[in-house]
């Protein structure tokens, strides 16, 4: 499948898009919720308020999508700049007080991938039944809320796509919702979706690492390679519009060197420039080589003219010689 269109549009993100541009539909929906829950403890708070979020927010797809996760970001009107203003100066933002910043940090990706949201939910519901300590039971109450807000996004995703006429799409996300994932898109996919909810709509300088895919999605690459229902280059187009996705929620800047008349800035779009790192290659827990042929897929992949995700590779002693043409690639591609 050729696309040129996903990576020329990332691409356009990066450098084109309106220095100013903001995620208004987030900042109108929040205005709306910043004084509500107050009797709440934070967690019980933040999981209303993301629930409600996430349950309105729109859910944008366009015909080359194939991986899906969109969020809605423009140039505003004077009135609105306005109202932005005011919305981020007020003391009931939820920015820094209900949604706590919680930038360079991870989530249990193997547990996820392995296992699917629902479990995790049912873990946190057989916690709650064990636990006595009340701010404990609140941050479990929380999670099972949270757990189902993610799942109801993606099943409106899903509708979204079945609606669209993309059914292949909408499968990946009903899976994404429903369990443990069964396919190498559905496992991807998930993995996209709850780095993206917590990128463009929760944490201001989103820092996340997302784990080291290539090990984690390899049993599902494998096992799909062999029984004839995923072909090497689906998965290059599943991994390479993922790459392209992580660019797209992006603003325009560089915020080390920026300010607020030549950056984006973290208020008008949270991940404005904010590194999501993919790790790859690497050992296993026995010290033996974890490289593997998605490890040279994701590495092939690799668009030098993005920002995200950020590829560090774990390199060990000997690998260069042991994996000849992943060194060469990944030579290539930062010489790029």
């Amino acid at each position: 499948m050729d696309l040129s269109k996903n990576i020329a549009e990332a691409e356009w993100a990066l450098r084109e898009k309106p220095l100013f541009s903001t995620t208004f539909e987030r900042v109108l929906i929040l205005d709306e919720l910043k004084d509500q829950f107050k009797e709440l403890p934070q967690p019980l708070r933040f999981s209303k308020m993301l629930s409600e979020l996430l349950s309105r927010v729109s859910i944008p797809l366009e015909a080359h999508d194939l991986i899906a996760g969109r969020i809605p970001d423009r140039e505003l009107t004077e009135e609105e700049e306005q109202f932005f203003g005011s919305f981020v100066k007020s003391p009931s933002s939820p920015y820094g007080r209900v949604f706590l910043d919680s930038g360079h940090g991870s989530y249990d990706w193997e547990y996820l991938i392995e296992n699917g949201l629902p479990a995790l939910k049912q873990k946190a519901i057989d916690s709650l039944g064990k636990q006595t300590d009340e701010g404990a039971r609140d941050f479990l109450r929380g999670a099972i809320q949270i757990y189902d807000a993610v799942i109801a996004y993606l099943l409106r995703y899903a509708e979204a796509a079945k609606e669209m006429g993309n059914s292949d799409l909408a499968d990946a996300l009903t899976e994404a919702a429903s369990g443990k994932p069964r396919t190498f898109r559905g496992a991807l996919q998930l993995s996209f979706t709850v780095a993206f909810i917590n990128c463009a709509y929760i944490t201001r300088n989103p820092t996340l690492t997302l784990g080291r895919l290539d090990v984690l999605l390899y049993p599902l690459y494998q096992k799909q390679l062999s029984d004839g229902t995923l072909t090497k280059e689906q998965a290059a187009d599943y991994i390479t519009d993922f790459y392209c996705k992580h660019n797209l929620m992006m603003g325009r800047g560089e915020h080390q060197n920026g300010n607020a008349d030549n950056a984006t800035g973290f208020n008008r779009i949270l991940n404005f420039d904010a590194p999501q790192y993919l790790l790859l290659a690497g050992t296993d827990k026995d010290g033996k080589s974890a490289c593997n042929e998605l490890t040279e897929l994701f590495a092939s992949l690799i668009v030098p003219s993005f920002k995200n995700p950020v590829v560090v590779v774990r390199y060990y002693v000997g690998m260069a010689k042991e994996q000849p043409r992943l060194w060469q690639i990944l030579s290539e591609k930062a010489l790029d």
